[in-house]
């Protein structure tokens, strides 16, 4: 199949999946609850974030396709999604290294994690690279088109067996940069979840002891699409709906962001529970 073909394709799989497909990322646990508590009052004594540069992290990416389309996700377009993650976290102070990737051709795994099975956790264990603190990315064709992407929030013990086989994120190809709307966010906003960061409409409420539990990402009761200027969810506190924030749901187009409070909250969440932690 020719480049072109293969970006039309891609396309068309993102313009169907594009009115519906959303995040699916687990609900943080009480316990998860209670680590970013500590973390936040801790944080409120931050005289100034994290110096740039500061946190290196190893990259795998994994692409599985079905048989036939073995010629979508070409390496062109994962080394744009690299360069697209690298470039939104580098100026938080977290550097990305690419450290490798690989090819799986299977019509059931490219279904992605969802109905998993022995199969796809045998998938996992052969294929998950690195330890606790190495983010592993796999890009599935043929996910079900609702669903944009998914990942596991740093946990208490998720670096022990079985648990670590599970971290790592899962996205919907049609979600990489392309000719299509999509500019490989989808990618950043599921590693902003894999650094410990809810979604910034998190519980749906106007309470400022609910939401994402960052203190500088204004209250946001209801998730944005497209790119809503000027929205304003929870009129009755400061500031408008943080529209332009990586860990919301605006289009690719309009989010460009993750707040200084998001980064310290980032660097914390990883040195607490993905560092030092038993590896592969």
């Amino acid at each position: 199949m020719r480049s072109f073909e293969v970006l039309a394709v891609l396309a068309a799989i993102a313009k169907a999946a594009s009115a519906q497909a959303k995040c699916v990322t687990d609900e943080p646990t009480a316990e998860i609850l209670s680590v970013i508590d500590d973390l936040r009052a801790k944080e409120r004594h931050v005289v100034s974030a994290r110096q740039a540069g500061n946190l290196t992290v190893p990259v795998y990416f994994h692409a599985v396709v079905s048989p036939g389309q073995e010629n979508l996700i070409p390496e062109e377009q994962l080394d744009l999604q690299f360069a697209t993650l690298a470039a939104d976290f580098a100026p938080n102070g977290i550097h990305l290294t690419h450290a490798g990737s690989t090819r799986t051709v299977d019509a059931s795994l490219a279904q992605g994690p969802f109905g998993g099975g022995d199969d796809f956790q045998a998938f996992l264990r052969s294929h998950r690279q690195g330890d606790y603190g190495t983010l592993n990315m796999y890009f599935y064709t043929d996910m079900d088109p609702g669903v944009s992407g998914y990942c596991r929030l740093p946990a208490w013990g998720g670096a022990e067996e079985p648990w670590i086989w599970d971290d790592g994120c899962h996205i919907l190809a049609a979600t990489l940069p392309g000719e299509g709307e999509y500019l490989g966010k989808t990618a950043t906003h599921e590693a902003g979840h894999w650094f410990g960061l809810l979604h910034t409409f998190q519980g749906n409420s106007c309470n400022p002891f609910a939401g994402d539990m960052v203190d500088d990402t204004p209250q946001e009761r209801v998730s944005s699409s497209g790119c809503q200027i000027g929205k304003d969810s929870c009129p009755d506190v400061p500031g408008l709906d943080p529209i332009h924030n990586y860990m919301d749901y605006s289009a690719d187009t309009c989010v460009t962001e993750f707040t200084p409070g998001q980064a310290v909250r980032m660097h914390d969440m990883y040195s607490s529970l993905r560092t030092n932690l038993a590896s592969k």
